[in-house]
C-alpha cells in the first residue's frame, strides 16, 4: 500500500509524512515533484532528501511534469536513488527518459512507469511494473500481456496491446479520474464523484464513454475482459 503525502510545500510533506507514516498497513509514501513553484534540480534533491532522511517509510518518487509543470531528469533521479530511504519512482514521461532511470538507478531501486500506454514496453526496458488507471478495468488482460511477453508470444501481446490501447486513451478523454470513476461508479463500485475543480461526467460525456470503450453502457464493462 502506498500512500501519497506529496506537495509543492517540504515542511507540509515531511509533517504529512510524519502522520501518515503511523498508519498500520502503509508500506511507503508517494511524494510528487513539487508543483508551481518549478525548483531546479538542486532544489528537487533537497526537497527529496529533507522528507526522506525523516520520514517513517520508504518513499516513491512521482514524476509527471505534465501536472507538475517541471521535469525532473533522470540524472536527478539517478543521484536521489542512491538515498537509503528513496525505494523507487513512478515515472511519467518519455521512454527514453525511463530507459536512462532504469539503467542508472541500483538493482533494488523500484521504477515503474505511470504511463498506461507505455506498460508492455516499459516492461521490455526492465521497468517493475506499471502504477495505471486502465487496471482498474483491465486488469486481467494486462495481465495477460504481461504472461505472453513472458512466454515470448509477441503475437498475443501485439493482439491485446491493440485491444487495450484505445480503451486506454479513452480513460483520459476527460481529465482523469473521472471517466474511470465513471466506470466504477456504474459498476457498483462507491467511489463518488472527482473534488473540484475536476467535474463527473455528465449522462452525455458517459455515453460517449461508452461507445469509446466497446459497450452499450459503462456497467457492461467487466474486469478481467479479455480480447
Amino acid at each position: 500500500m502506498i500512500a501519497n503525502v506529496g506537495s509543492n510545500n517540504t515542511v507540509a510533506t515531511i509533517e504529512m509524512a510524519q502522520q501518515v507514516g503511523q498508519i498500520a498497513g502503509i508500506d511507503a509514501l508517494l511524494t510528487v515533484v513539487p508543483y508551481y513553484n518549478k525548483p531546479d534540480q538542486a532544489g528537487m534533491v533537497a526537497h527529496f532528501t529533507a522528507i526522506a532522511d525523516t520520514s517513517p517509510l520508504p518513499l516513491v518518487l512521482y514524476n509527471i511534469p505534465g501536472r507538475t509543470g517541471v521535469t525532473m531528469i533522470p540524472e536527478t533521479v539517478i543521484t536521489l536513488a542512491e538515498h537509503e530511504n528513496i525505494a523507487g519512482i513512478k515515472q511519467c514521461g518519455s521512454l527514453p527518459e525511463l530507459s536512462a532511470i532504469i539503467a542508472g538507478t541500483p538493482d533494488d531501486f523500484i521504477v515503474w512507469t505511470g504511463e498506461d500506454e507505455q506498460f508492455i514496453t516499459a516492461a521490455t526496458l526492465g521497468a517493475d511494473g506499471v502504477i495505471s488507471v486502465a487496471s482498474h478495468l483491465y486488469g486481467d488482460t494486462m495481465q495477460a500481456a504481461y504472461q505472453a511477453l513472458k512466454t515470448g508470444d509477441l503475437t498475443q501481446v501485439a493482439h491485446l496491446q491493440q485491444w487495450l490501447l484505445p480503451k486506454m486513451a479513452a480513460l483520459f478523454a476527460w481529465p482523469s479520474p473521472a471517466p474511470v470513476k465513471a466506470v466504477l461508479n456504474a459498476q457498483g463500485f462507491s467511489t463518488g464523484v472527482p473534488r473540484l475543480p475536476l467535474l463527473p461526467l455528465t449522462e452525455a460525456q458517459q455515453t460517449q464513454l461508452a461507445q469509446l470503450l466497446d459497450v452499450a453502457t459503462l456497467d457492461q464493462i467487466k474486469e478481467g475482459v479479455t480480447a
